[in-house]
């Protein structure tokens, strides 16, 4: 029984420091997840810009080719769409590209210093 005392009374302030260190730690970590998140994106769209720039200077003017081309860079499951924009229009798009996302739209949200858009479908907060 002295020994069961003894453990208790290491072992109950030792559950509450770690739970209460856990809790702090929580928004830490949910914001540096979110900023590594964001920044493989920006990292991701960057290397998807920059390998499909010949294809697109190629078959800019062939329209089903383009559209196969963005449809097989959609594949990969962390990026969800794809759109092409010529001037302030929406010229190409993937099914998944948001109806409602204009170019002004995503170039004020790129410009912005995290670029978070929340979209249908998206997390819910």
């Amino acid at each position: 029984m002295k020994t069961f005392r003894l453990q208790l009374r290491f072992l109950v302030p030792l559950v509450i420091i770690l739970t209460g260190t856990a809790y702090l730690a929580l928004p830490l970590m949910d914001r540096l997840t979110l900023r590594w998140f964001a920044r493989d994106l920006d990292m991701r769209g960057a290397l998807v810009a920059t390998a499909l720039s010949d294809s697109l200077t190629d078959v800019e003017t062939r329209g089903r080719k383009l559209q196969a081309i963005f449809d097989r860079a959609v594949q990969d499951e962390r990026l969800v769409a794809i759109g092409w924009c010529v001037g302030e229009q929406v010229v190409r798009r993937t099914a998944r590209f948001p109806q409602d996302l204009t170019c002004t739209n995503a170039r004020e949200v790129a410009a912005t210093r995290v670029a978070n858009l929340h979209i249908e479908g998206g997390r819910s907060t």
